[in-house]
């Protein structure tokens, strides 16, 4: 029983290679939460998923599928993490600092 559970503790923390739809998806969620930008490393930019009473999710996502002029090394440390913002008065959504999008809906 415990080895079932350590492997589902390990299975809901690893990370998924995703595609420019499915980051798309992604951006697309509205709730208590963010997906934010926790760096890049090699040929991936790294992301997480983190919203209210839900476990974190982590994907990669190609560098060629989505720009990211900020980049920074891949961390754990919560604290350094850009969050994906949507400002519905400009009707822009993107990372903080980063340059911003037109909300695609």
């Amino acid at each position: 029983m415990a080895s079932l559970l350590s492997l589902a503790m390990v299975a809901g923390c690893a990370t998924r290679t995703i595609d420019a739809q499915r980051f798309h998806s992604l951006t697309q969620r509205q709730a208590l939460g963010h997906l934010y930008y926790t760096g890049t490393k090699g040929e991936f930019h790294y992301f997480a998923e983190s919203y209210f009473l839900k476990p974190t999710h982590r994907y990669r996502l190609p560098v060629s599928a989505y720009t990211i002029t900020k980049t920074f090394p891949k961390t754990s440390d919560r604290s350094a993490w850009i969050p994906w913002l949507v400002d519905l008065g400009a009707g822009t959504e993107g990372f903080r600092g980063e340059q911003v999008h037109a909300i695609q809906r």
